[in-house]
């Protein structure tokens, strides 16, 4: 019997952590596969402990020894303590979905182990197949439950007719643009605006949205779209007829699920499909992918916005001033200054400042509304602490995200220039040679911390080897950056760190 519990414990602590992986990829078997094929997914996953552990129990199959049992039993409790030691206690999020899934595969574990009385090794063995088929059942449940939740989404929408909604997609920078719009129209009460908040940009999270907190006196919904495929952003769109869209910029985000840029640049380009007949569409001329599509079209529909003379929008001198955490750059021959950082977000405030316009703010308020921006969560933020300056740029990492912050840094003065990161994901056979170009920016740094190993090959020709370092757990992470950190130090973080880890620079 003890032997039993002990196994339920363990095979409890394996489910949590695996159901963390399914949600964190959105129970996608394609994002799924391509975190084992081109990410760390293999690595964190299924350990050298994990492996024996199977191997082992798969051999008691013909041998049937309980010594045998026992040292697998012990090699799966090495894996899980391994990885609650590198890792943490990674657990999925306590949606409905999520629990639904846990408590149904605790049960079928229970019911091997006390009911049926399978061998504790077969139901071990089978635990994992649980879980994937438990995963596999819900998909179609889910899809239904998403269309059921479309649908009313849609016909709610039909009863605000006088609602103006404003669509933002794009590889990078819709998350800024939509918070800085919302910002701006808020500003002096004119209107009542409902944004989807944080990352939630899928279709079923925009009808979400629209079920639990549209309200009749909201006047504008601004909606960011995202996509991992083609058809994706036409779903979003089907559900509501767009006022203004925008489309930021095109890269090679998710290319590994995409497949190539013109696959992105075709799933991008749905927005416009949900475009009122006398809307507008605001394309970002700037980004290359983005030019490549203009001439698909209307024209009359059409603004565009850049450092092009050929932009409807044009934007002139950019401009950082990192003591005021602000921004200043003329937009049309019009001066303007916003709270915010790095100087590229200048582009994403051109689209920002003609929506406003176009709905009847004035320039005054709309000036004064700049100067009172405030950073988002998912935004490129400067965080001082009492020894450190941090540039958390660690939300959506992107090749020209990823370039800009590397610029930013350089250009600012610090006794000690340091990098943390994890690089970038879903690049797909891109990863390589996107990684080495970053890490051909990155020789001026004091100190270069790669907390994914991977990573290592792409920067060791770049970066001397005292100013490498390799490290994955979080306690191995700090225990780093106690040794090496100067006060007055300037620290990139790019792409998402450990919490603990963190808190820790926060704090300190």
């Amino acid at each position: 019997m003890l032997l039993k519990l002990l196994t339920f414990s363990l095979l409890t602590l394996l489910s949590v952590r695996t159901l963390y992986f399914y949600q964190l990829k959105e129970y996608r078997f394609d994002r799924l596969y391509d975190f084992f094929r081109f990410d760390k997914g293999l690595r964190t996953v299924f350990s050298l402990p994990f492996i024996i552990s199977y191997l082992v129990f798969g051999l008691n199959l013909v041998i049937n020894s309980s010594l045998l049992f026992l040292v697998g039993l012990i090699s799966l409790g090495i894996h899980c303590a391994l990885s609650f030691n590198k890792y943490g206690f990674l657990r999925p999020s306590l949606t409905i979905k999520a629990l639904t899934i846990l408590i149904l595969q605790l049960f079928l574990i229970l019911y091997g182990l006390f009911y049926l009385n399978l061998s504790a090794t077969i139901t071990v063995l089978l635990a994992p197949l649980g879980l994937f088929g438990l995963v596999l059942i819900y998909t179609p449940v889910t899809k239904l439950l998403k269309e059921l939740t479309i649908y009313k989404a849609q016909q709610k929408l039909k009863k605000h007719s006088n609602l103006i909604i404003i669509g933002i997609t794009g590889s990078y920078g819709k998350s800024s643009v939509k918070e800085y719009l919302a910002q701006v129209l808020s500003f002096n009460e004119k209107f009542q605006v409902l944004k989807t908040p944080k990352n939630i940009n899928t279709d079923i999270g925009v009808a979400k949205v629209i079920l639990n907190s549209l309200l009749p006196t909201h006047r504008v919904m601004i909606v960011e779209m995202g996509a991992y495929k083609i058809g994706e952003i036409s779903n979003i769109v089907k559900m509501m007829p767009l006022d203004f869209a925008v489309i930021t910029a095109m890269a090679h985000q998710h290319l590994s699920l995409f497949g190539s840029l013109e696959n992105i640049q075709t799933a991008k380009s749905e927005i416009a499909q949900g475009l009122k007949p006398d809307g507008k569409l605001y394309l970002n001329v700037d980004s290359k992918g983005v030019y490549e599509i203009l001439n698909n079209f209307n024209g009359s529909q059409v603004v565009t916005y850049g450092t092009s003379p050929k932009a409807t929008l044009q934007v002139y001198n950019p401009v950082e001033d990192c003591t005021k955490n602000q921004i200043s750059f003329s937009l049309n021959q019009e001066a303007f200054q916003a709270t915010t950082l790095p100087m590229h977000n200048a582009y994403n405030l051109a689209p920002v400042i003609d929506i406003a316009i176009k709905l009847g703010l004035s320039l005054a308020d709309i000036k004064m509304a700049l100067l009172n921006l405030k950073p988002s969560d998912n935004s490129f933020k400067l965080l001082k602490t009492a020894k450190y300056t941090i540039v958390d740029d660690s939300y959506n990492s992107n090749l020209e995200g990823f370039k800009s912050a590397v610029a930013f840094t350089k250009s600012m003065p610090a006794p000690q220039k340091v990098l943390i990161t994890m690089g970038m994901i879903e690049l797909g056979t891109l990863s390589e040679s996107m990684h080495r170009d970053i890490a051909s920016n990155c020789d001026f740094y004091d100190l270069v911390i790669l907390t994914k190993q991977e990573l290592k090959p792409y920067f060791e020709p770049y970066i001397k080897p005292e100013k490498l370092v390799m490290v994955e757990s979080p306690d191995e992470i700090i225990e780093a950056l106690q040794q090496k950190l100067v006060d007055g130090s300037l620290i990139l973080v790019e792409n998402r760190l450990n919490p603990k880890v963190f808190n820790y620079l926060k704090n300190s």
